[in-house]
């Protein structure tokens, strides 16, 4: 026995137990292999009409009409947190090139429709989102609108049924390198449906480096913002659909989308670091 543990004490077997352990684990995942996985999650995905999907945003995000809605839905999603399968609502990110790189999801109770209580993260991003979007809704008109969230996008295409949607996958960041995306749509005008974070929000200075960043790419950004609702920190467009119904919230994103009206937009930032509130003032009257 003490025989083999300085055998197995000395340098030279040690590094070859190392070694032996090292080509025994899994192997690492190539980008390939990576990609070909996240094609496969939303290959296995299916439309959202009639789905719990469906019935989680008419239910329970005020969202009625989901007919049109490029949101996927899949029925058995992995948490790695409870290592149960879900179903949950699909969104697929996709670069410039119209690749899937990743995915969003979304993890639904199968019996309320709700979102799944109970578990640490109810929305998980797959893969790679990085200069990507999610498409929400495939318009016929001219006019190209992004909001931060999934739910958010859907309420706005709720309102502009011609228009197409997008979804910048839960980051404002996101936008400032989105100019190919008016090329795509051979438009100069991008509309972004913000959130209301409050004052000092770090959403609303992303949003001004955003807007800076593609004026210097010679493409224009309209903002609306929903008006702050009581008893919340933050307010959304979905939450504005909710409380105020389809009409006036359609009535609220047309008014701040003008641009005459747009210096109201920004005053709804609150924003004490001049600095930003100077970018937002320059970026649009300067």
């Amino acid at each position: 026995v003490s025989y083999g543990a300085k055998y197995c004490n000395k340098p030279e077997h040690r590094h070859q137990q190392a070694a032996m352990k090292k080509t025994t684990s899994r192997p690492v995942e190539t980008d390939s292999n990576k990609l070909a996985r996240i094609q496969k999650m939303v290959d296995e995905s299916v439309q959202l009409k009639g789905t719990l999907g469906a019935r989680y945003l008419k239910e329970h995000r005020g969202i009625t009409n989901t007919d049109k809605l490029a949101i996927r839905f899949h029925p058995r999603i992995y948490d790695k947190e409870t290592k149960k399968n879900y179903p949950a609502l699909l969104i697929p990110a996709k670069n410039a090139e119209g690749a899937v790189q990743g995915y969003q999801t979304i993890i639904l109770d199968p019996k309320t429709a709700n979102k799944l209580q109970g578990v640490e993260v109810v929305k998980r991003s797959h893969g790679s989102q990085t200069g990507c979007v999610g498409l929400i809704q495939e318009g016929r008109g001219l006019q190209v609108i992004l909001a931060e969230g999934n739910e958010t996008a859907a309420s706005i295409a709720l309102a502009y049924p011609e228009a197409t949607v997008y979804s910048l996958l839960g980051s404002t960041h996101r936008l400032k390198r989105l100019d190919w995306l008016a090329a795509k749509h051979k438009t100069d005008t991008l509309y972004f449906a913000a959130d209301n974070d409050g004052a000092n929000a770090e959403s609303a200075k992303a949003l001004a480096k955003s807007i800076q960043a593609l004026k210097e790419k010679k493409v224009k950004v309209n903002v609306a913002m929903p008006a702050p609702l009581p008893n919340l920190n933050k307010t959304d467009w979905n939450d504005a659909l909710i409380k105020h119904g389809a009409d006036k919230m359609k009535a609220d994103l047309d008014k701040d989308f003008n641009v005459k009206s747009f210096f109201k937009t920004l005053l709804k930032f609150n924003i004490n670091d001049l600095s930003s509130y100077s970018l937002f003032l320059s970026t649009n009257f300067g």
